[in-house]
């Protein structure tokens, strides 16, 4: 088995903000929380590549921080929410809608 460094960036001037150390096996969703709690000031998105296409994340961010946008490319099976035509969600407004863009990256972004 092997670790995860999963590092916060600010986007502006790239310096990393946050960082959590785990074994491989753990979830995204699940650091996404101990990610944003380690950042004191007001964040305006949230970016990461396509593993982090989860309901928690979205979830996560709109609980901790819900000015924060989250830009995360959906996965190639990726489709709109049930209420995408009545009360879309943030996910559902997503600047590369549903064509199943991917992006790579080691890091998450977080724009201050």
């Amino acid at each position: 088995m092997w670790c995860k460094l999963r590092i916060g960036v600010d986007a502006d001037i790239g310096r990393i903000v946050a960082c959590t150390l785990t074994m491989s096996d753990v979830d995204y969703a699940s650091q996404v929380g101990p990610l944003l709690d380690q950042v004191a000031d007001p964040i305006a998105s949230f970016s990461a590549n396509g593993a982090y296409d989860q309901d928690g994340i979205y979830r996560e961010v709109a609980a901790r921080r819900p000015d924060a946008a989250v830009i995360v490319p959906p996965r190639s099976t990726a489709v709109p929410s049930a209420t995408a035509e009545t009360a879309p969600i943030q996910w559902d407004q997503h600047p590369w809608g549903h064509c199943g863009a991917r992006a790579s990256g080691l890091a998450e972004v977080l724009e201050l």
